[in-house]
């Protein structure tokens, strides 16, 4: 039988979260906020601090930004950097400290802009910044954590979809933990029935059916004896249909009339037995587009659209990624083990194109250059890696369309100079011009209307 189970590479250290609310949160307002996400202390890991209401906060020792004694560290100094947020704009100075501030890989000078996902190094604390609801805090779900608002939104929303009985699409690119999604869908729906998962696309077309359907004795060649498919077995619990994009269309038919009749038919057998299987499926291809394409049956996709999760990828939850790296050494090693902060910030410099899997194998080829560590440090190959070609290629942060209220006080406070405006949101101005255009800003007209007397 072809049965995987979740990611339990996903587990993540057990920190204090702040409060929420279990509500979708789409309603409330972004604010620039601050998150922990890497601290010597795992305890502290996911604390976070929105600034609505403070223009300018201090980054020192004895700085209670983030809660009592979370940046007294003996590499931060007495006077070491302000934050200043006016306008909707962040921005970083650093008061001459010793060992520096450190935005995206590259020591402040002097004053930097932060755009979104901007990752900041004071002592061994690493913080993102980001523009976020401020109830949006740590959430935790079955084998995953969310210590940033990307994975939080969405946990939040899957727990909404537990409770109800029509399938779900979960879709992210490979490495996302798609089938931990699946299993909190699961385990947060209070189903008595076993969760089960299975591949589509790495099993025969015809072993699949069997797999699924089962199959009385007889059936076909070197069918011995009745079998009971993987759709029965998981009767009043979850069945993941992973790659569900690489189903044959004779099985998309078989599953559609499943979905739609609550009933299932093993292969070789006149009659039905009814089910009450919960189906999720997942995929890292749009099915929208192979529908539109005729490659994915439209009425299947129409059925399994109707609540969708989409997973993101590491890349836009740089945050999460310490916690689990740590999580992965943990279980690799077979013993607790902890992150040198060196390790930590390097890894919020990396994109991670291939997800948590990568992380993984990052993490298992450091732990077999020391495999008897308690600090896992930064190898120097991996280190001067990072020191040229992470210097090359810095990681894009893209700066979020503020609302029209937010572009107009914007443009206002530069006087209507668009480039000072652009230089001010931490964008180019093509990107200042096309939000200008989508949120229908007519500049010659309030230039006029300032100029009239």
């Amino acid at each position: 039988m072809i049965v995987r189970y979740c990611w339990a590479a996903l587990h993540m250290p057990t920190v204090t979260a702040t409060n929420t609310r279990s509500a979708d949160h789409r309603s409330e307002p972004n604010v620039p906020t601050l998150i922990v996400a890497w601290h010597p202390d795992p305890g502290r890991m996911g604390m976070r601090r929105g600034l609505r209401k403070a223009r300018q906060v201090a980054l020192d020792r004895k700085s209670d930004v983030l809660g009592p004694g979370t940046l007294d560290d003996d590499r931060i100094s007495t006077v070491h950097a302000e934050l200043t947020v006016n306008r909707g704009k962040a921005t970083l100075r650093d008061h001459g400290s010793r060992n520096g501030t450190f935005v995206n890989g590259s020591r402040v000078a002097d004053e930097v802009v932060l755009t979104e996902g901007a990752v900041i190094k004071v002592g061994r604390v690493l913080l993102v910044y980001r523009t976020c609801p401020p109830t949006w805090g740590l959430h935790l779900g079955g084998d995953l954590r969310a210590i940033g608002p990307a994975m939080a939104a969405l946990l939040v929303r899957a727990k909404l979809y537990a409770a109800r009985d029509a399938p779900v699409l979960v879709t992210g690119a490979t490495g996302t933990g798609k089938e931990a999604v699946a299993r909190l869908l699961h385990d947060a729906s209070g189903r008595r029935g076993p969760f089960l998962a299975i591949n589509c696309a790495a099993v025969d077309e015809n072993l699949l059916r069997s797999e699924l359907f089962g199959h009385a004795r007889g059936a076909f060649s070197g069918a011995e004896r009745n079998r009971i498919g993987l759709i029965e077995q998981a009767n009043h619990g979850t069945l993941l249909l992973d790659e569900i994009g690489d189903a044959s269309p004779a099985l998309q038919a078989s599953l559609l009339r499943v979905i739609q009749e609550g009933e299932v038919r093993s292969v070789g057998t006149n009659h039905g037995v009814r089910v009450t299987t919960r189906f999720v499926a997942a995929t890292h291809r749009d099915l929208g587009k192979l529908a539109e394409e005729e490659h994915f049956r439209e009425d299947l996709f129409a059925r399994l659209s109707q609540l969708v999760l989409a997973v993101p990828p590491l890349a836009e939850r740089i945050e999460d990624v310490p916690c689990i790296a740590s999580a992965l050494a943990q279980r690799s090693a077979a013993r607790p083990i902890r992150l040198h902060h060196d390790l930590a910030h390097h890894l919020t410099l990396r994109s991670w194109p291939r997800n948590a899997r990568e992380v993984q194998g990052f993490i298992e080829s450091e732990l077999a250059l020391d495999p008897a560590a308690e600090i896992l440090l930064l190898s120097q190959a991996v280190a001067d890696e990072g020191s040229t070609d992470l210097a090359r290629k810095p990681r894009i942060n893209r700066t979020p369309r503020p609302d029209r209220a937010g572009l107009l006080a914007a443009l206002h406070g530069s006087d209507l100079n668009l480039k000072r405006c652009a230089t001010e949101l931490g964008v180019g101005r093509s990107t200042l011009y096309r939000w200008i255009r989508e949120l229908d800003i007519d500049v010659a007209s309030l230039r006029a209307a300032r100029d009239d007397p």
